[in-house]
C-alpha cells in the first residue's frame, strides 16, 4: 500500500456580503462604508457590499453596548462582517483600554456571534494624532490621560499594541488602517489628515478603504477603482501600501476562524479502510463530505469504506463551515488479493499473530517489505536464505508483508 498526500485550501470569498459598521466620525467622515462598497464594484468581478452603519460622533464601544440602534442592528442578524471602531483616544489611555475598551469589545463580540454565528468581527484600528500629544478623557470615572506622545509614531505604537492585544484576546480580525497610515506617512508626501490633525482627509479615507477591502475579501487591493479625485498613480501607491500592511507585514491581523480538513486512513483488511476525521472548525455548524474515489460518497463525520475492486483511489474530505471550506485528498492503493491463499505460498510465515519475530517455513530469498496500515514502509530487508525476521522494533498493530522473489506474495501480519 502506498499513500500520497495532497492538501488544498480554499476560502469562499462571498461575492455578495452584508457588513455592519459600528463606530463614530472616523467611520462616517467621507463615508468610509460607501467608499469600501464602491471599491468592490469593479467591472466584471460581481462583488456587492450591502451595509448599514451607526456612527454617532465620539462614540465608544461601551456606548454601543447599550445603544438601542446598535443592538437592534446586531440582533437583526444576517451580517457577514461587523466592523467595530473604538473612540480614537481610548486605546492610548491605559485605564480606559482595560476598564472600558476590552470589556465592551468582548460584550459586543459575544452579542454579535450570538445573533450572527457565522459573522466575522473586524476591529478597525485607527491611527495616532498627527502631532502626538497627551490624550485625556473623563467618562465618569475621573480624568485619565495617556502618555505625552512626542509624535505620530509614538502614539501609533500604543494604538497598534492595543489592537494587536485585543485581536489576540478575542480571536477576531483587525483591519490595520493605522499601520498603513504609518507606512504612507513615511513613504509618501500625501496628507492623510484633515485640518484638525485627527480625522482623515480623502486620501486617508481611501487608504483605509483599501485596507478594509483587502481584509474583508482577503484579496489584493491593487487595481481597485479610484475615488475622491485621487489620481490613478496615487491610488495605486495607496493600494500597494494597503496590500503590504495586510498581507506582508509579518503580523497576524486576520485571525479568521479556520476550517481545516484532515484525516487518517487505516486499513481494517485488504479492501476496507477506516477513515478517522481529524478536522478542525471554529464554526457552530460544520458539514463533511467524503468522496471515496470509486463513485460513492458519505456525509458522516467518520466512516468505514469497503472497495469492491483493486486499484488506485483518491479519497477526499471536504469540510465546510460558514464562509470557509477546506479539502484534503489522499491517494491509496488497494492490492489485488483475490487469488492469494496463504496455504499456497511458496514461503509461509509463523507465528501469526506474533510478538517479536516471524519465522519462514523455508529459507527466504528476495526482498521483504513491511508496511503499516498507512501504507508506510517500516522495515525493508534483502533476504538471502534467512529463516526469521526480527520485528522487535515495531509497535503492536497490523502490518502487511510483501515478499518479492519470483512473484510477489502479500501476507497480513498481526503483532501484539
Amino acid at each position: 500500500f502506498t499513500t500520497v498526500f495532497l492538501l488544498v485550501f480554499q476560502t469562499i470569498n462571498a461575492q455578495n456580503i452584508n457588513v455592519l459598521f459600528l463606530g463614530n466620525s472616523y467611520t462616517s467622515v467621507n463615508d468610509l462604508p460607501g467608499t469600501i462598497a464602491s471599491l468592490a464594484l469593479l467591472e466584471g468581478n460581481g462583488k456587492t457590499m450591502n451595509y448599514e452603519a451607526n456612527t454617532p460622533g465620539g462614540y465608544c464601544y461601551f456606548q454601543h453596548v447599550s445603544n438601542s440602534t446598535s443592538l437592534n442592528l446586531i440582533r437583526r442578524g444576517d451580517w457577514d462582517f461587523v466592523v467595530l471602531q473604538e473612540q480614537s483616544q481610548m486605546p492610548s489611555i491605559d485605564y480606559y483600554r482595560y476598564a472600558s475598551m476590552y470589556p465592551a469589545a468582548t460584550q459586543l463580540r459575544d452579542s454579535i456571534l450570538k445573533y450572527n454565528p457565522c459573522a466575522e468581527v473586524v476591529f478597525y484600528m485607527t491611527w495616532g494624532r498627527r502631532d502626538g500629544g497627551q490624550q485625556c478623557e473623563n467618562y465618569g470615572d475621573g480624568l485619565y490621560c495617556s502618555a505625552d506622545f512626542r509624535d505620530f509614531d509614538h502614539m501609533q505604537d500604543t494604538m497598534t499594541s492595543s489592537y494587536y492585544e485585543l485581536t489576540q484576546r478575542l480571536k477576531c480580525n483587525c483591519a490595520p488602517a493605522g499601520e498603513a497610515w504609518r507606512t504612507a506617512i513615511h513613504q509618501t508626501d500625501f496628507n492623510l489628515f484633515s485640518a484638525d490633525g485627527s480625522h482623515p482627509s480623502t486620501y486617508g479615507t481611501y487608504l483605509t478603504a483599501c485596507v478594509f477591502y483587502a481584509s474583508i475579501w482577503n484579496e489584493s487591493a491593487i487595481g481597485l477603482n479610484t475615488a475622491f479625485e485621487i489620481s490613478e498613480e496615487d491610488a495605486q501607491t495607496l493600494q500597494e501600501i494597503a496590500d503590504e500592511t495586510v498581507f506582508n507585514s509579518g503580523t497576524e491581523w486576520n485571525l479568521v476562524p479556520k476550517v481545516t480538513a484532515d484525516f487518517d486512513v487505516y486499513f481494517v483488511d485488504e479492501q476496507t479502510v477506516k477513515l478517522r476525521n481529524n478536522s478542525l472548525s471554529d464554526y457552530p455548524e460544520t458539514s463533511y463530505l467524503w468522496d471515496f474515489g470509486d463513485g460513492t460518497t458519505s456525509e458522516e463525520a467518520e466512516t468505514l469504506h469497503e472497495y469492491a475492486e483493486p486499484g488506485t483511489y483518491l479519497i477526499s474530505l471536504t469540510v465546510t463551515g460558514c464562509h470557509q471550506t477546506d479539502t484534503k485528498t489522499e491517494e491509496i492503493i488497494i492490492e489485488d488479493t483475490s487469488t492469494i491463499d496463504e496455504s499456497n505460498y511458496s514461503t509461509t510465515i509463523y507465528p501469526n499473530p506474533t510478538h517479536n519475530e516471524i519465522h519462514f517455513a523455508t529459507p527466504a530469498f528476495g526482498e521483504i517489505i513491511v508496511r503499516n496500515t498507512l501504507g508506510q514502509t517500516v522495515l525493508q530487508k534483502q533476504m538471502n536464505g534467512e529463516t526469521y525476521l526480527d520485528l522487535s522494533d515495531l509497535e503492536n498493530g497490523i502490518y502487511f508483508i510483501s515478499i518479492k522473489a519470483n512473484k510477489t506474495q502479500n501476507i497480513k501480519l498481526i503483532k501484539h
